[in-house]
Order: structure tokens, then C-alpha cells, then sequence
């Protein structure tokens, strides 16, 4: 059995004791190797120090091993003391968490809808409390992060999964994720996801230019985010029966102004129209508005007389 038992990186959790035979410790990230001194408690006994797993070297009690190299994250120490009979033996564990950098991975985005998604990536804080965020934005310069999350101090991954909103319908964006703990800050890759289109919207605004026999039909849509199509139905009821060409729309997400002329209308007459836009989502059409044709003034013509006698003509 041991007498005693140190780390040259720092104490051993719990404080050691005979009869305690698994120890733990953490040591800083600048920690690339640790010495073990083993004290025996029995002078005639033999003692071998090495990394778990791997061939043990005979260490003289009281003093130090050989460096002992680290990785990040958890590492595994043999201590074996065998009795000078070399049948009896007793071995000592000693676990050691060197923390390292966070690593990262972006992962691509789910749930998405027009103006909605779900960023996600995975995580190991690798031995060190750790943050972890994601940049977002039109492009790879970002411009927005989300609130950070706390990872822990654990040697696994963890997964995050944080969501967006107030997107724009047929859009692509970039993401990636942060993690910072107290050895480093790591970004993970550029990642996109491009947002589905919506349905378009469409308004129906007030006629303009109002003849006698011609009009100018107005609205407004907005495509949001596909390649629309455009055109305005009218007629002398809701049936309407009449309909101008189609037009593009574009397939921003801004509002577009559209303008149609119509022509050979009658004075006098209320004309009822709408607007209807298309995308490869739904077809919408816009509410119905009237207008009326102004009254032109009637035409009188004076023709020369007939049937002229002494007394009478027509």
C-alpha cells in the first residue's frame, strides 16, 4: 500500500488515504505533462507509475516519476505497488482532466418556415465552464448573435439548439456557432439555410386617371420571396369577365406598385376590378374596388330644314 501520493500539476481529490484507491485532479490547460511521487508504505515493496492502459516503469518511493504526458481532456494514471513477494498487489487511479479548447460543430438548421428557424450545432466545453452562441445574418458578415448558453465544464458534447425569428420569406442565411471557455474561443464552419417562400399579399388601391373611356388600375404586392405574376381582373360586376396582361411582380419581399390602363369603357358607368398575384405558393387576390366613368354631355346637331312652303317646314 501507499503512504503517500502527488501531483506535480496540484492536489488530488479526495486528500489521500491508504485506503483509498481512485483519485481525481484537474490541471490547466498549459499543464502538457504531470511527475507522480508515490510514497510506499512498506520499504521492500515495488512501485510502477505509467499511463493508464499502457506498460508501467518502476518508480523508487518518494520521488518523482517521469513526465507523464497529458491530452485534453480526461487522462488515466496507474499507480501499482506490488509486495515483495510479488503476488500481493494494490493499484492506484488516478484520473486527470487537463481542459482544452471548446470544440465545435455547426449543424444544419431545422424547423424552418418563411420567417422562422432552428439553429443547431454540438459542443464539448472540454473540461472548462463554457458559452456558446450563434452569429447570424444575410451573409457572412452576420450582424446578429443569439443569447448565449452555458455548456457546463463537462468532457462530452453537448447539443444546442436556439431559435430565430423575425426572417424574411425566400431568403438565405449564414450561421455558425461560438463557444468560449477560459482556454479559447472557437467559430465553427459557415453554414446556410434558405428560408421558404411564402404566399403572396395583395391590395387593391383606388382607380386613377378616370375617363370617360379609360382608367388606370392600381395596387400593391408583395411576392415574398418567389417569382410572381400580375394582373388586374374587371368588369361591370363581380364576375368581372375582363383581365389585363400579366406582368412580373419580382419576388422580393418589399411592396411592388402595380399599374395597369384599361380602355373602351362606357361613360357614365361604375366598373368594378381587383388584383390578382401568383406565386408558386398560392394565388391571392386583392379586395374588389369600383370606380365610375364621368357622364360625357350629349351631342346635338342642327340639320338644314325641309319640306319649306309659304307657311310651314319640317
Amino acid at each position: 500500500m501507499l503512504a503517500g501520493l502527488l501531483l506535480s500539476a496540484g492536489p488530488i481529490t479526495p486528500a489521500f488515504a491508504s485506503n483509498i484507491t481512485t483519485y481525481g485532479a484537474i490541471v490547466s490547460h498549459a499543464d502538457t505533462s504531470v511527475n507522480v511521487t508515490p510514497t510506499s508504505a512498506d520499504s521492500t515493496a515495488t512501485i510502477q507509475v505509467g499511463a493508464a492502459g499502457w506498460p508501467l516503469n518502476v518508480v523508487p518511493s518518494g520521488q518523482a516519476s517521469g513526465p507523464l504526458a497529458l491530452n485534453v481532456g480526461l487522462n488515466g494514471i496507474d499507480v501499482k505497488v506490488t509486495a515483495q513477494d510479488g503476488i500481493a498487489t494494490t493499484t492506484y487511479s488516478l484520473l486527470v482532466l487537463r481542459p482544452g479548447p471548446p470544440a465545435v460543430t455547426t449543424l444544419p438548421a431545422s424547423a424552418l418556415t418563411a420567417n422562422a428557424a432552428t439553429l443547431n450545432a454540438m459542443a464539448n466545453p472540454n473540461g472548462a465552464a463554457t458559452t456558446a452562441f450563434f452569429h447570424w445574418g444575410a451573409d457572412a458578415n452576420y450582424g446578429n448573435t443569439t443569447g448565449p448558453v452555458s455548456l457546463g465544464d463537462g468532457t462530452a458534447s453537448v447539443a444546442i439548439h436556439t431559435a430565430i425569428g423575425g426572417l424574411l420569406p425566400g431568403m438565405t442565411y449564414h450561421y455558425a456557432v461560438t463557444a468560449a471557455n477560459s482556454v479559447s474561443t472557437v467559430t465553427g464552419a459557415d453554414a446556410t439555410f434558405t428560408t421558404p417562400a411564402a404566399a403572396p399579399t395583395a391590395t387593391t388601391l383606388p382607380a386613377s386617371a378616370v375617363t370617360a373611356s379609360s382608367a388606370a388600375l392600381n395596387g400593391s404586392i408583395t411576392p415574398n420571396g418567389a417569382a410572381t405574376t400580375v394582373n388586374f381582373q374587371w368588369g361591370t360586376d363581380t364576375n368581372y369577365g375582363n383581365s389585363t396582361p400579366q406582368i412580373s411582380g419580382g419576388s422580393g419581399n418589399s411592396p411592388v406598385g402595380i399599374t395597369a390602363t384599361i380602355g373602351n369603357l362606357l361613360p357614365g358607368t361604375t366598373y368594378h376590378f381587383s388584383v390578382i398575384v401568383s406565386n408558386s405558393v398560392a394565388v391571392v387576390t386583392g379586395s374588389d374596388q369600383t370606380l365610375t366613368t364621368p357622364a360625357m354631355a350629349p351631342l346635338a346637331t342642327t340639320l338644314p330644314a325641309s319640306s319649306v312652303t309659304a307657311g310651314h317646314a319640317t
